[in-house]
C-alpha cells in the first residue's frame, strides 16, 4: 500500500513536470532573428575629413527574410536625436548596411532596427518580428 502511494506521488509529480514543460513550449514565443550588430566608429574620408563608419546588420533563420535600417542621429541642442540620413538593406537571410559618411563636430549614434519577414513577403511591408538596437555615441570636436 505505501508503495503504490509513493508510485502515485512520483507518477503526479512526473506529470505535473510534463504539463508545465509541454505548455511553456506550446506557448513561448520563438525569435526569428538569429543575430544582429551594429557598430559606430570614427574614421576619415579619403579627403582626411571627419567621417563615422555606419554598420548595421540582420540574421535570420532560413526561409525568413531580413531587413536592417541604419539611421544616424545626432544631438541637437535641445538634447533630442534627430536623423542625419538613414540606408536599408533587405535580403533573403541576411542584410546589412555599412556606410562611411563625413561629419562634422557633435555627438552621433545609430538607430538600428532589425526585421524579419514571412517568406513569402516579397515587398518586405509585413514585418514577423522588429528589434531596435542603439550604438554606442561617438563625439567629434
Amino acid at each position: 500500500m505505501a508503495k503504490k502511494r509513493v508510485s502515485n506521488k512520483v507518477f503526479f509529480m512526473v506529470l505535473v513536470v510534463a504539463i508545465t514543460l509541454l505548455s511553456s513550449v506550446c506557448f513561448a514565443r520563438w525569435s526569428y532573428l538569429v543575430e544582429t550588430s551594429n557598430s559606430l566608429t570614427k574614421t576619415t574620408t579619403t579627403l582626411g575629413r571627419k567621417a563615422l563608419d555606419c554598420y548595421g546588420s540582420t540574421m535570420v533563420d532560413c526561409y525568413v527574410g531580413a531587413g536592417v535600417r541604419v539611421i544616424l542621429q545626432t544631438l541637437d541642442e535641445d538634447g533630442d536625436w534627430v536623423t542625419v540620413t538613414g540606408w536599408t538593406d533587405y535580403h533573403s537571410d541576411f542584410a546589412a548596411v555599412e556606410e562611411v559618411i563625413a561629419v562634422s563636430d557633435g555627438s552621433y549614434r545609430l538607430h538600428v532596427q532589425h526585421t524579419a519577414y514571412a517568406e513569402d513577403d516579397t515587398d518586405f511591408s509585413d514585418p514577423l518580428e522588429i528589434h531596435h538596437m542603439y550604438s554606442s555615441i561617438k563625439t567629434y570636436p
